[in-house]
C-alpha cells in the first residue's frame, strides 16, 4: 500500500477491508509514502488489535505524516503484538528524538521476546 497517498478518509475506508480479510495473518505492512496522520495511525493500531493480530512483523509508515501521539499508540500495542520488531520511520518530521528513543526501546524489547517465544 506504499504511495498510494491515503488520506485519513481514504484510510479509514480501507481499512474496515484490511481488518475484514488480512490483518488476522498480516505479517508485513507497508503505508510508506501515504499522508496518514496520527489518527490514521490510532485507527490501524485499533484494527490490529480487534483483528486479534499476532504475526505483524513489521510496519514501514516512513514519509507519511505521523507525529509522537500516533508513535506513542503504536508502542502501546507493541506490547500486545510482541512480533513487530521493524518499524520504518525515515522521514517522520513531526517524531520527537524522545519518542524515537522510546519506540526503539519497544523494538528491542520486542525483540528479546520474540527470541524467548521462538526458544518454547
Amino acid at each position: 500500500m506504499a504511495y498510494y497517498y491515503l488520506t485519513n478518509d481514504a484510510f479509514a475506508s480501507v481499512v474496515v477491508e484490511l481488518e475484514n480479510f488480512y490483518f488476522s495473518k498480516m505479517q508485513r505492512l507497508v503505508l510508506r509514502g501515504n499522508s496518514i496522520d496520527d489518527d490514521g495511525l490510532l485507527d490501524l493500531c485499533n484494527c490490529l488489535i480487534s483483528a486479534h493480530n499476532t504475526t505483524l512483523c513489521e510496519l514501514d509508515i516512513s514519509e507519511t505524516k505521523i507525529g509522537d501521539r500516533g508513535i506513542k499508540g503504536l508502542i502501546e500495542i507493541m506490547q500486545v503484538i510482541f512480533r513487530i520488531c521493524v518499524v520504518e520511520i525515515d522521514g517522520l518530521t513531526e517524531v520527537s528524538q524522545e519518542m524515537q528513543g522510546r519506540l526503539d526501546a519497544a523494538i528491542r524489547r520486542n525483540k528479546l521476546q520474540t527470541a524467548e517465544w521462538d526458544k518454547q
